[in-house]
């Protein structure tokens, strides 16, 4: 032991997060001077706090393991304590693998699968074709299998070897395409809803992983082939069940929730690679001696530990046998003791607490007094930062201009430049776009998509308002009935049994008493008009320098009183949410769809356009601007006005929008902060200081009601 004096140091955190990093910027200090030294950190809980240390002291004490490629046992700490194998990678990818066999996964659960060095890793020897591989997989599980219309976030092994069958993916995911073939055939081959014993399920469970791909012994490294061999003792123990002749046969769920069992059940600690910093319990670090050591969670809420009572045992005979929790007294005393050995245990030792945690306000732990600490609080990390200058350099290459093809997204590119320059430029010049998260069922976008199709197919049929109003009412009721049925047959032909189907045949109905009303009014409140196209297709249409692909919902022609006259265009943008034809206007419109839809159109004549808002109650009917009275029901006053010259009004506006996009001006600069950036998924490119911007005096930021900026900011939810 060292020859030691009394400890030094009691610190002061403000929180745990803070005293956690003075404890890395310490070992950190510590090894800098001695890189030989032996160093100890202590923890009361290790199991608790490891996530948060290990987090910590990889980014403070080794910065080059946040590379996702670093090996994760090179660093110059380690833990004692072990983790319950079922938490480790491999493990829990072979349970997931095994969890497969009975029946379908969720979602995430696939995903990490697809992910996973230790799924479908028959070629680890071969590094970059290995590698290669698995960005191809996550390719393939952002972009095509979290774009599945699933009414279930989940799936099976069949369905997905399915859907890997398209020649498409043959050549860049060979090895998952390979052992998922030679998995699902070996499940069909092993017939699990057999009953079987401990010892078959065992040989059958390695057979399956083997089958799929799991963790080949050959490449693996230290630390993942003694996984390997601490898993393989598992399965040697389920096999060892056999022993009980009550469980002679079992099928495969008890098999699997034994094995779920005996893996959570056994902890999994590598081999020790002596690292210079050792993180322990208080128990465990008895024997041992250091050149220093800091314990952590020093506060009276932390330590000591309050052992509790056996609930099996009467009180009497655990305070006869001073077993713990029985006698306080006892317990402080064993726990005065442990607290003394740790501190003459070094020849340095720092003990620190954090002043606010979780539980509420703590000061230091009562059995400290005892070892004479001299207090001291953590420094702000604030005063050890030393400014970097920056140097300037005047950017004034002109971006590049986009190529001369039709631009996807339509008026999304004009709506996303006149929210902000710089989320366009993000989106359609960089691509920068989130991973759309998974819903259960059908998400808004969805249900906008079968009310498109619904009317599509309906007003394919029926071509004008007096058309509408000869059919009986049975009759539309059919041919609304049949178009419902076709549009959920296109986007979602076959439901699984269960409540997937039944959640279905609810959403048929839910359409249904939706559009009748609808159709209803078209019959009753408007004047004659004769359908000219639904869902046309414009392609290539200029604006300014641009060229962009759009879909009109509906176009409309009036029926004149007069022969003589001729006829005018009304256009129609279906709308299931809040729409406001406010949004057209100004030099930065929030929804420039409708306006570019004007534009776009060649008749000499426009009699309207408006929002067809397909909402029960009241909210259902025509809004915007007309060129006479009487062609939308019931519009306000403000709403009648010359469209023509309107459209010309536009067309400046959206010409500007489109030659700024044009030309890479990129100023990120919302149109209405803090709204504009309210949704916006650009904040960590454009390093917007939102202190820099002073909200508008109209700004309500708790406002969620429908606000004109919902279809500039938020990604398309409605029809």
């Amino acid at each position: 032991q060292h020859e030691h004096s009394v400890p030094s140091l009691l610190l002061q955190a403000e929180d745990s997060h803070s005293e956690l990093r003075a404890c890395a910027r310490w070992l950190r200090g510590r090894l800098a001077e001695d890189q030989t030294a032996r160093l100890a950190v202590i923890v009361p809980d290790i199991a608790a706090q490891r996530a948060a240390i290990e987090r910590t002291f990889r980014a403070i004490l080794a910065p080059e393991m946040q590379n996702i490629a670093a090996p994760t046992d090179s660093g110059p700490f380690e833990f004692s304590l072990g983790i319950q194998l079922d938490r480790t990678p491999m493990v829990a990818t072979a349970l997931d693998i095994l969890r497969w066999c009975a029946g379908a996964l969720s979602l995430d659960r696939v995903s990490a699968l697809l992910l996973s060095p230790y799924f479908a890793a028959g070629r680890r020897d071969a590094a970059t074709s290995s590698q290669d591989e698995l960005t191809a997989r996550a390719e393939f599980d952002a972009f095509v299998l979290r774009d599945r219309p699933l009414l279930q976030p989940q799936m099976n092994a069949d369905e997905l070897a399915s859907l890997l069958s398209h020649p498409r993916f043959a050549a860049q995911l060979v090895e998952l395409r390979l052992y998922l073939r030679t998995f699902t055939a070996a499940m069909r081959r092993s017939a699990v809803a057999r009953d079987r014993s401990h010892a078959e399920w065992s040989t059958l469970f390695q057979e399956m992983l083997d089958a799929a791909g799991w963790a080949p012994v050959a490449g693996l490294d230290s630390m993942e082939f003694q996984t390997r061999s601490k898993w393989e003792a598992v399965l040697d123990e389920l096999a060892s069940l056999d022993f009980d002749p009550q469980s002679a046969r079992v099928p495969f769920k008890a098999a699997f929730d034994a094995l779920v069992r005996i893996a959570s059940q056994t902890l999994f600690a590598p081999e020790s690679r002596h690292a210079p910093v050792q993180i322990m319990g208080p128990l465990e670090s008895a024997g041992s001696s250091f050149d220093a050591l800091w314990f952590l969670r020093a506060g009276d809420l932390s330590w000591p530990p309050v052992p509790s009572l056996n609930p099996l045992l009467p009180y009497s005979l655990q305070r006869d046998f001073a077993m713990p929790g029985a006698d306080i007294a006892e317990d402080t005393t064993h726990a005065l003791h442990i607290t003394h050995r740790i501190a003459a245990s070094a020849g340095d030792a720092v003990f620190s607490y954090a002043r606010e945690t979780a539980d509420g306000r703590q000061r230091p732990a009562p059995l400290l007094s005892s070892l004479n600490l001299q207090a001291a609080t953590v420094p702000h990390e604030d005063s050890e930062v030393v400014p970097i200058p920056l140097d300037r350099l005047l950017d004034n290459t002109p971006v590049p201009a986009p190529p001369a093809v039709a631009l996807r997204g339509g008026a999304s590119v004009l709506e996303a430049q006149a929210a902000c320059a710089f989320r366009a430029f993000a989106e359609r010049r960089l691509f920068s776009t989130p991973l759309d998260s998974v819903s259960l069922g059908l998400n808004p976008q969805d249900r906008g998509t079968i009310v498109h199709n619904v009317l599509h197919g309906f007003w394919t049929q029926v071509r004008s308002q007096a058309e509408l109003r000869a059919m009986a009412i049975a009759d539309r009721d059919a041919l609304l009935t049949q178009c419902i049925e076709s549009a959920f047959a296109r986007e979602h032909p076959k439901p699984a049994a269960g409540w997937p189907s039944a959640y279905m045949d609810a959403e048929r109905e839910r359409l249904f008493r939706l559009l009748r009303p609808w159709l209803h009014f078209e019959a009753t409140s408007r004047p004659p008009f004769v359908v000219k196209s639904s869902e046309e297709e414009l392609q290539a249409v200029p604006i300014g320098p641009l060229h962009l692909n759009i879909r009109v919902d509906r176009i409309d022609e009036t029926v004149p009183a007069i022969s003589s006259e001729k006829p005018a265009e009304i256009i129609l943008d279906y709308k299931t949410g809040f729409a406001d034809p406010a949004g057209w206007e100004g030099d930065r419109p929030d929804a420039p769809q409708l306006p570019l839809y004007a534009i776009a159109s060649a008749a000499p004549q426009l009699a309207a356009i408006a929002f067809a808002s397909i909402r029960p109650g009241k909210f259902m009917g025509l809004s915007g601007y007309q060129s006479q009275n009487g062609i939308l029901p019931n519009a306000k006053r403000g709403q009648t006005l010359d469209l023509l010259a309107k459209r010309d009004e536009w067309r400046h506006a959206l010409t500007a929008l489109a030659e700024d996009f044009h030309a890479g001006r990129a100023l990120a600069l919302p149109k209405d902060y803090p709204r504009t950036c309210r949704y916006c998924r650009q904040r960590l490119l454009c390093r917007l200081d939102p202190s820099s911007l002073a909200p508008s005096d109209d700004t309500n930021p708790d406002d969620t009601n429908g606000t004109l900026y919902a279809s500039a900011l938020e990604p398309e939810t409605q029809a």
